[in-house]
C-alpha cells in the first residue's frame, strides 16, 4: 500500500510539474502581461519592444491602450492591410491603428472608445477593404474585440505551449537570450521580432526568416476560385454596410480629422483571380 501510494503522489508530482512549466514558460515570455503595461512599455521607448501573443487575438484592445493615450497627428485605420505604414515613414508623429477596424461596426466602436481618451489626430488614412460592402458577407465584428478577457493562465494554454515547442516557436534560447540582452519584448511571437512596435505597425520576422505556408498566397486563391468567407461571390453592395461606412466618415470629420481614403492594393496574382470572376 505505501508503494503505491508513494507512485500515486509522485504521478501526481509529476504531473503538476510538467504542467507548471508550460505555463512558467508563457508568464516569462510575457505572454500574460497586461495590455496596457505592454502599451505603457512600448509608449516609453523602451528598447523599441515588440509585442506578439501566441495566445490572444486581443488587436482591437491592444490598440485602444497603445493609440489612446497618445496625440499622434496622423493615424492609420483599417484592418492588418494597413499594418505596414511605419513612423519613420513620416515628418510628423505617426501611429498605426492597424488591425482594430477589421469591419465598419469595429471601426465605430474604435474610434468611440479611443477619441474619448485623446485628441483625434489631425489626418487618418483609413484603409478599405472592399469585402466590408459585399452583400453576400455579413461583416461580423469579431468576438475578440467585444469584451478584453483575462490574461491569466488557462488549462488549453499547456497544449497550446507544448504544440509551439514541437513546432519550434518556442525556443528556450530566443527566451534566455531576451534577458540577457537591453531589449524586452512580450509573447511568444514576440520573442522572435515577429508582432506589433511601438508605432503600432507590425514585423513579420518569423515568415521571413523561415518557410512561410502563405507564400504565393495560395490559400487566399483558393477562398476567390471557392467563394469562401469575405470572398464571397456576389456582384452588389450592401446599401446599409455603405451608408454606415459613410457615417463613420463624417464622424471622423466632425471629430476634425481629415480623412484619406485608400484601398490597400491586392497581389497581382488575386487582383487577376478576382477579375476572371475566381474561375
Amino acid at each position: 500500500m505505501k508503494a503505491y501510494l508513494n507512485a500515486y503522489f509522485t504521478s501526481l508530482i509529476l504531473l503538476a510539474l510538467s504542467s507548471a512549466l508550460p505555463l512558467f514558460l508563457l508568464f516569462l515570455s510575457g505572454e500574460y502581461t497586461s495590455l496596457d503595461r505592454i502599451a505603457e512599455k512600448q509608449r516609453a521607448g523602451e528598447n523599441n519592444s515588440i509585442y506578439g501573443s501566441a495566445l490572444y487575438a486581443d488587436s482591437f484592445f491592444y490598440k485602444k491602450y497603445l493609440i489612446a493615450s497618445g496625440s499622434e497627428n496622423i493615424m492609420a485605420l483599417g484592418s492588418s492591410r494597413v499594418m505596414q505604414f511605419r513612423d519613420h515613414m513620416f515628418t510628423v508623429p505617426f501611429i498605426n491603428a492597424g488591425g482594430a477596424m477589421n469591419s465598419i461596426q469595429e471601426g465605430n466602436r474604435f474610434i468611440e472608445e479611443v477619441f474619448k481618451h485623446r485628441p483625434p489626430p489631425k489626418l487618418i488614412l483609413l484603409g478599405v477593404d472592399f469585402w466590408w460592402f459585399n452583400a453576400a458577407y455579413d461583416n461580423p465584428f469579431r468576438k475578440s474585440h467585444l469584451i478584453e478577457g483575462k490574461r491569466v493562465p488557462r488549462p488549453q494554454h499547456i497544449k497550446r505551449a507544448i504544440n509551439l515547442f514541437m513546432n519550434d516557436k518556442f525556443r528556450i534560447d530566443s527566451l534566455s537570450s531576451q534577458w540577457s540582452s537591453d531589449k524586452l519584448n512580450f509573447g511568444v511571437y514576440g520573442l522572435s521580432n515577429t508582432g506589433f512596435g511601438g508605432d503600432g505597425s507590425y514585423y513579420y520576422s518569423a515568415l521571413i526568416e523561415n518557410f512561410n505556408p502563405h507564400s504565393g498566397f495560395t490559400p487566399i486563391l483558393s477562398d476567390v476560385r471557392e467563394g469562401r468567407g469575405r470572398l464571397k461571390f456576389n456582384d452588389s453592395v450592401n446599401k446599409s454596410h455603405l451608408s454606415r461606412f459613410l457615417s463613420l466618415v463624417e464622424r471622423l470629420k466632425e471629430y476634425g480629422s481629415n480623412v484619406i481614403i485608400f484601398m490597400p492594393p491586392l497581389p497581382s496574382n488575386v487582383a487577376s483571380e478576382i477579375r476572371t470572376g475566381g474561375g
